[in-house]
Parts: structure tokens; C-alpha cells; sequence
């Protein structure tokens, strides 16, 4: 059924194309899509924040045509991203839309020597139990573990409103061009506690983001802020 070679892929006779390209979400844009997979999600970097996240919001109208399938292979790596994201939501849900598989090495490749294993356990178990046992590694956390900022949070409510018998404070982190978002944090103390009234970030024109965090200041009754320069 190949019609033609090309550079990055083969050309069919049914008028498919099996393509290899470049993880980002600038060269999937344009396509009609029967099934995209992405080859090791969890490793993706390039020039915006969140690769992962945002490749593959690219692709998923390029499959809604077709109704094509969008499937994600990697070994795991830190609890965060696209991989880690759709574990923690679909991962055991008997009726979850989404199907998320995980399996050790030898169980998928059974000629896999288990000396292989044994061995890189030894060497560094966490770097090894996320390449052959695949599990998400915790030891590359930045600052804070998973486990204590999820501890620390609160579900509901996610605002706390304005008080009139509350006095608090705000910190913000401006968007310097670099990854990160342009982050606000308006908080008070209960006692000793810091508790954290709102917490928000954002992509985009600073002006208008600028705009946006002062209305919410106003709110709060805070007229100036602290910032980590």
C-alpha cells in the first residue's frame, strides 16, 4: 500500500499519510487526524510552559473530524504534566471515558533480563522504579512534596470572599517572559496560620492581566503589594 516515501513518513495508496513529527503544538495545527500518538509525553520540553498540555489540546480538534484516537506512550516521570494528570484522574475508573494503562517492564516485555531490574534498583531505586516498574518519582519535586501541598489545601471553598472584619495581604509574581505563569496570592492570618483567601495565575498581555489583579485587589481592600524583587 505505499505509494510513496517521503522525509518524515510514507504516503498510502488509500490516501492516509503516516507521518513522524515534531512534538509541538505550532507543527500539529492544520491536520485531519484518524490517530495521533505521542512518544514519551512525560519527557516533552520545548519553547512554551506546558508542551504536553498544549500539544495535545492542538491535536484534539484534528481528530474530532475523523473521530480519531489520541494515544499517549511514555515511561513516567514527576507527578506533573499530561501523563500524571490523566493517572491521577482515569487510572482504575471501571467507567472512565479515557483509558489509562500501567504496567512494569517485564510484564510487557517478558525477555527482559530481571537481572536488568535488580541491578538499576540497586544502583537508584526511584530513578529505576520510574524506567522498569513505572512509577511517578517523587524525589524530583521541586521545594514541596505532592503529598504536603495537598494536605495543606482546602476543596471547598476554593475563594474565600472579602470579610469587612478581615485585614489581608497580597503577593504577586509578575510575568518576566520566562515559563511561569503572572501569579497573585491574596492571604490573612488565623492566629499563627496563614490562610490563603485566593490564589490565581495567568498567560497573556501583562497589561491586561495587570488590570484584571487590581479589580481583584480592590475587592480585598489592598492597595499595595509585595513581590519577590
Amino acid at each position: 500500500m505505499v505509494a510513496r516515501e517521503t522525509a518524515n513518513g510514507l504516503e498510502l495508496s488509500n490516501r492516509c499519510i503516516i507521518e513522524v513529527g515534531t512534538a509541538s503544538f505550532r507543527a500539529v495545527r492544520g491536520y485531519a487526524l484518524a490517530a495521533a500518538i505521542c512518544d514519551e509525553i512525560a519527557f516533552w520540553h520545548s519553547d512554551c510552559a506546558r508542551p504536553d498540555a498544549e500539544t495535545t489540546a492542538a491535536l484534539r480538534p484534528a481528530l474530532a473530524t475523523l473521530g480519531g484516537k489520541l494515544n499517549a506512550l511514555s515511561s513516567p516521570y514527576a507527578r506533573r504534566g499530561a501523563l500524571w494528570d490523566s493517572y491521577r484522574k482515569h487510572f482504575g475508573q471501571a467507567h472512565a471515558r479515557i483509558l489509562v494503562a500501567q504496567a512494569a517492564s517485564r510484564v510487557m516485555n517478558p525477555l527482559l533480563p530481571e537481572h536488568i531490574v535488580d541491578d538499576a534498583m540497586k544502583d537508584d531505586a526511584a530513578q529505576a522504579g520510574a524506567e522498569y516498574l513505572a512509577q511517578f518519582r517523587s524525589d524530583i519535586e521541586a521545594f514541596l512534596t505532592l503529598e504536603i501541598v495537598t494536605e495543606a489545601q482546602r476543596q471547598h471553598p476554593l475563594i474565600c470572599p472579602p470579610l469587612a472584619n478581615l485585614r489581608c495581604a497580597a503577593f504577586v509574581d509578575p510575568l518576566g517572559g520566562g515559563a511561569d505563569e503572572f501569579s497573585l496570592a491574596i492571604g490573612h492570618m488565623d492566629g499563627v496560620r496563614i490562610v490563603i483567601d485566593l490564589a490565581t495565575g495567568q498567560r497573556g498581555n501583562p497589561a491586561s492581566i495587570t488590570a484584571e489583579f487590581c479589580a481583584l485587589l480592590k475587592q480585598y481592600r489592598i492597595s499595595r503589594v509585595q513581590g519577590d524583587r
